[in-house]
């Protein structure tokens, strides 16, 4: 839509394996910012707004877009570290991974050990009623 308004805008030479992507995409800033600043913004980016706003995808580093990809989906699968919102530095977003990753363990952990719990509570619960209802022989 940027490209149609602009004069001399081609849209083929908006991909990146065009010879010709040397070309000045000044205007495409302009009428599609990431900031977001604003309400009246032309374009949403949807889900790939923080990766915009991040740099990450201008990186060539693959360990890099990895962890950020992997960060990005545990906050969204669970809960836990849905506040971390990490830059594109590697160690932080290692960092909140663990982080993610050891709450969802601790989780995990705790619900084992309350149905653990409570099946202990209802075996004895039987137990006392079965030893209740017996009737001794004289």
């Amino acid at each position: 839509m940027a490209c149609s308004v602009h004069a001399g805008c081609d849209v083929a030479s908006l991909y990146c394996g065009n010879a010709n992507s040397s070309a000045d995409k000044g205007y495409l800033d302009v009428s599609c910012p990431i900031s977001q600043t604003t309400d009246t913004a032309p374009f949403d980016f949807g889900i790939y707004l923080k990766a915009l706003q991040s740099g990450i995808v201008g990186t060539t580093d693959f360990f890099l877009k990895l962890c950020f990809c992997f960060s990005w989906a545990l906050r969204n699968l669970s809960s836990f570290g849905v506040a971390l919102d990490t830059s594109p530095y590697k160690w932080e977003t290692l960092f909140a991974i663990c982080v993610t990753l050891a709450s969802l363990v601790l989780f995990a952990l705790l619900i084992g050990n309350m149905q653990t719990y409570l099946q202990s509570e209802t075996k004895k619960d039987i137990k006392r009623a079965e030893s209740s209802t017996d009737i001794p022989l004289a």
